[in-house]
């Protein structure tokens, strides 16, 4: 018998990654930064000795400038990781066990559902809404059903996007950190990749009261 793997994993949608061919054109597929590299960031890259390339990297003086950059107490606040969507797949495993459900927004990012359902969790979908007040957002977050969700499933997390993709629908801290309060025993991961293009990061709101919060972010966005 040949080697399978899980039958869960089997069930999966396929993940496209980029397709070949994208350079030169305008890149809004992927909602990655579509420019160049500044050249102050090039002329950086070029003084990095052969041997720096060669070796793992070394964060803990990067890792403190960052705390501080987001107004954190400091480094112990803050993991690396290879992009957001290996920070929120750790934080899935780490959190969540097989068969519990959290509770998502539709529509979402692509890979939160993904990366759920590769640990074998339920991902509970709260549409997005027209907002009740004329002149709102047409995208707006369901907070009562999203609370409702939490409470009526018994779901074990809470992770959005905020601002969130594809819609852009960004919401105030508070409204996460009141959830934060409510259910203080389940995980609430706010992810901000976009959080460069709202008014407020959670960052700094969420470091000291709130340990049942995970922020995550990216330099692939707004920072390219």
């Amino acid at each position: 018998m040949s080697l399978r793997p899980r039958p869960l994993i089997e069930e999966l949608p396929v993940y496209t990654p980029p397709p070949e061919g994208r350079h030169g054109k305008v890149r809004l597929d992927f909602c990655e930064w579509p420019g160049e590299v500044p050249p102050r960031v090039l002329a950086a890259l070029q003084k990095v000795s052969s041997e720096h390339l060669a070796a793992y990297p070394e964060v803990e003086t990067f890792t403190r400038k960052l705390a501080k950059f987001l107004g954190l107490p400091g480094a112990d606040y803050l993991l690396t990781f290879n992009g957001s969507d290996e920070a929120i797949s750790v934080a899935v495993r780490t959190f969540l066990q097989p068969g519990e459900c959290a509770v998502v927004v539709q529509p979402t990012f692509s890979m939160i559902p993904l990366l759920l359902a590769q640990q074998g969790v339920e991902a509970v979908e709260v549409p997005l809404q027209r907002a009740a007040a004329q002149g709102g957002p047409v995208f707006a977050f369901d907070f009562d059903g999203l609370a409702k969700s939490l409470e009526d499933k018994e779901a074990a997390a809470l992770i959005v996007p905020s601002p969130n993709n594809p819609s852009g629908t960004w919401a105030e801290p508070m409204y996460w950190l009141e959830l934060a309060r409510r259910f203080p025993d389940k995980l609430i991961l706010i992810d901000e990749a976009y959080a460069e293009f709202a008014p407020v990061r959670m960052h700094a709101y969420a470091a000291h009261e709130y340990p049942n919060v995970v922020v995550t972010g990216t330099f692939s966005k707004a920072l390219g």
